[in-house]
């Protein structure tokens, strides 16, 4: 392998891992004023994951009771509303990782998708956090394209 390949793998790398903190677009404290009130009978679920190059390629689908509803992206957040109620927030790698979230009428529930080591791969795991906890990290993420 030639020097100029090894320097331009280099940069690639170099270029991924600064990239990960570069989320461009309204962060979730500018949104939250902008989101409707939550319907009667209903809750609502912000799940999200904090900026970080490590395992900042690992982006397994978040699932909501076996249901996609995004990805687990470094410096990203979905909202979702639905019926009070237990969920099951699940992510996949090379192992299944899930937490229960028990949803209340009006409230907001938070869930930290927390990435942590695997034997091969980085594991996500849903971590249900309280708002003020939440709101150390939530504000520099932004809303995930759906």
């Amino acid at each position: 392998m030639s020097c100029v390949s090894c320097f331009m793998r280099a940069a690639m790398v170099l270029c991924a891992f600064t990239a990960v903190g570069c989320a461009t677009g309204p962060k979730y404290p500018e949104l939250k004023s902008q989101f409707p009130p939550i319907e009667s009978g209903q809750g609502r679920i912000v799940l999200y994951r904090v900026a970080s190059p490590v395992g900042a390629a690992v982006q397994p689908e978040v699932k909501v009771n076996a249901v996609v509803v995004g990805h687990a992206t470094p410096a990203e957040f979905i909202r979702i509303e639905r019926p009070t109620g237990s969920y099951e927030i699940s992510c996949s790698t090379e192992a299944n990782n899930s937490a229960t979230v028990r949803l209340a009428p009006g409230q907001t529930a938070y869930v930290n998708l927390r990435i942590q080591m695997g034997f091969l791969v980085g594991h996500v795991q849903p971590i249900i956090e309280d708002e003020a906890t939440a709101m150390k990290t939530l504000g520099d993420c932004i809303e995930q394209k759906k």
